[in-house]
Protein backbone atom coordinates (compact mmCIF):
# COMPACT_ATOMS: atom_id res chain seq x y z
CA UNK A 1 0.00 0.00 0.00
CA UNK A 2 2.91 2.26 0.62
CA UNK A 3 3.81 1.88 -3.01
CA UNK A 4 0.33 2.99 -4.13
CA UNK A 5 0.48 6.12 -1.99
CA UNK A 6 3.85 7.01 -3.42
CA UNK A 7 2.52 6.46 -6.92
CA UNK A 8 -0.41 8.80 -6.24
CA UNK A 9 1.95 11.47 -4.96
CA UNK A 10 4.11 11.09 -8.04
CA UNK A 11 1.05 11.35 -10.28
CA UNK A 12 -0.04 14.49 -8.46
CA UNK A 13 3.43 15.99 -8.72
CA UNK A 14 3.59 15.14 -12.43
CA UNK A 15 0.17 16.69 -12.99
CA UNK A 16 1.23 19.86 -11.14
CA UNK A 17 4.45 19.95 -13.18
CA UNK A 18 2.47 19.60 -16.41
CA UNK A 19 0.04 22.35 -15.39
CA UNK A 20 2.90 24.65 -14.41
CA UNK A 21 4.68 23.88 -17.65
CA UNK A 22 1.58 24.49 -19.75
CA UNK A 23 0.71 27.68 -17.95
CA UNK A 24 4.17 29.00 -17.11
CA UNK A 25 6.28 28.27 -20.18
CA UNK A 26 4.21 30.27 -22.69
CA UNK A 27 4.10 33.16 -20.28
CA UNK A 28 7.84 32.95 -19.72
CA UNK A 29 8.48 32.69 -23.46
CA UNK A 30 6.20 35.64 -24.16
CA UNK A 31 7.98 37.68 -21.51
CA UNK A 32 11.39 36.69 -22.92
CA UNK A 33 10.45 37.55 -26.53
CA UNK A 34 8.85 40.85 -25.52
CA UNK A 35 11.96 41.86 -23.57
CA UNK A 36 14.18 40.82 -26.47
CA UNK A 37 12.09 42.84 -28.93
CA UNK A 38 12.08 45.90 -26.66
CA UNK A 39 15.84 45.61 -26.22
CA UNK A 40 16.35 45.36 -29.99
CA UNK A 41 14.08 48.35 -30.60
CA UNK A 42 15.92 50.35 -27.95
CA UNK A 43 19.28 49.40 -29.49
CA UNK A 44 17.99 50.32 -32.94
CA UNK A 45 16.73 53.66 -31.65
CA UNK A 46 20.09 54.35 -30.04
CA UNK A 47 21.93 53.44 -33.24
CA UNK A 48 19.67 55.70 -35.29
CA UNK A 49 20.12 58.54 -32.81
CA UNK A 50 23.90 58.04 -32.83
CA UNK A 51 24.01 58.08 -36.63
CA UNK A 52 21.90 61.24 -36.68
CA UNK A 53 24.14 62.87 -34.08
CA UNK A 54 27.23 61.94 -36.12
CA UNK A 55 25.62 63.31 -39.29
CA UNK A 56 24.71 66.54 -37.48
CA UNK A 57 28.26 66.89 -36.17
CA UNK A 58 29.70 66.26 -39.63
CA UNK A 59 27.37 68.84 -41.15
CA UNK A 60 28.27 71.36 -38.45
CA UNK A 61 31.98 70.75 -39.12
CA UNK A 62 31.44 71.18 -42.87
CA UNK A 63 29.60 74.44 -42.19
CA UNK A 64 32.39 75.68 -39.90
CA UNK A 65 34.98 74.82 -42.57
CA UNK A 66 32.95 76.65 -45.21
CA UNK A 67 32.62 79.67 -42.90
CA UNK A 68 36.37 79.66 -42.25
CA UNK A 69 37.11 79.43 -45.97
CA UNK A 70 34.70 82.26 -46.70
CA UNK A 71 36.22 84.43 -43.97
CA UNK A 72 39.71 83.73 -45.33
CA UNK A 73 38.56 84.67 -48.83
CA UNK A 74 37.09 87.92 -47.51
CA UNK A 75 40.36 88.69 -45.69
CA UNK A 76 42.37 88.03 -48.88
CA UNK A 77 40.06 90.25 -50.90
CA UNK A 78 40.29 93.02 -48.30
CA UNK A 79 44.10 92.73 -48.29
CA UNK A 80 44.21 92.88 -52.10
CA UNK A 81 41.88 95.89 -52.10
CA UNK A 82 44.05 97.65 -49.51
CA UNK A 83 47.17 96.95 -51.57
CA UNK A 84 45.42 98.21 -54.70
CA UNK A 85 44.29 101.41 -52.95
CA UNK A 86 47.78 101.96 -51.60
CA UNK A 87 49.30 101.43 -55.02
CA UNK A 88 46.78 103.81 -56.61
CA UNK A 89 47.50 106.44 -53.97
CA UNK A 90 51.25 106.16 -54.46
CA UNK A 91 50.84 106.33 -58.23
CA UNK A 92 48.61 109.38 -57.93
CA UNK A 93 51.09 111.00 -55.56
CA UNK A 94 53.98 110.45 -57.95
CA UNK A 95 51.91 111.61 -60.92
CA UNK A 96 50.81 114.71 -59.03
CA UNK A 97 54.38 115.48 -58.05
CA UNK A 98 55.56 115.05 -61.65
CA UNK A 99 52.68 117.10 -63.06
CA UNK A 100 53.19 120.03 -60.71
CA UNK A 101 56.89 120.16 -61.57
CA UNK A 102 58.01 119.79 -57.98
CA UNK A 103 60.96 117.70 -58.91
CA UNK A 104 63.78 119.41 -57.14
CA UNK A 105 67.24 117.96 -57.64
CA UNK A 106 67.30 116.54 -54.13
CA UNK A 107 63.92 114.80 -54.67
CA UNK A 108 64.63 113.11 -57.97
CA UNK A 109 66.31 110.14 -56.26
CA UNK A 110 63.34 109.73 -53.93
CA UNK A 111 60.90 109.87 -56.82
CA UNK A 112 62.93 107.33 -58.75
CA UNK A 113 62.86 105.02 -55.72
CA UNK A 114 59.10 105.52 -55.35
CA UNK A 115 58.54 104.79 -59.02
CA UNK A 116 60.66 101.65 -58.77
CA UNK A 117 58.77 100.58 -55.65
CA UNK A 118 55.45 101.16 -57.42
CA UNK A 119 56.63 99.08 -60.36
CA UNK A 120 57.71 96.34 -57.95
CA UNK A 121 54.36 96.47 -56.16
CA UNK A 122 52.46 96.30 -59.44
CA UNK A 123 54.48 93.23 -60.43
CA UNK A 124 53.91 91.65 -57.02
CA UNK A 125 50.15 92.28 -57.13
CA UNK A 126 49.97 90.89 -60.65
CA UNK A 127 51.89 87.77 -59.58
CA UNK A 128 49.56 87.34 -56.58
CA UNK A 129 46.49 87.63 -58.79
CA UNK A 130 47.90 85.13 -61.25
CA UNK A 131 48.95 82.81 -58.43
CA UNK A 132 45.55 82.98 -56.72
CA UNK A 133 43.68 82.50 -60.00
CA UNK A 134 45.66 79.42 -61.09
CA UNK A 135 44.72 76.97 -58.26
CA UNK A 136 41.05 77.90 -58.34
CA UNK A 137 40.77 77.67 -62.14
Amino acid sequence: MDCCNTLQYLEGAAYIAIVLAVLGVPQMLTYYFERRDRRRERDDDRAIAERQRAADQAEAERQRAADRAEAEQVRREERAAAERRHLEMMTALVALTDRNGHTAPDQSGLIAQMQQRITDLESYVQEQRNGNAAPGA
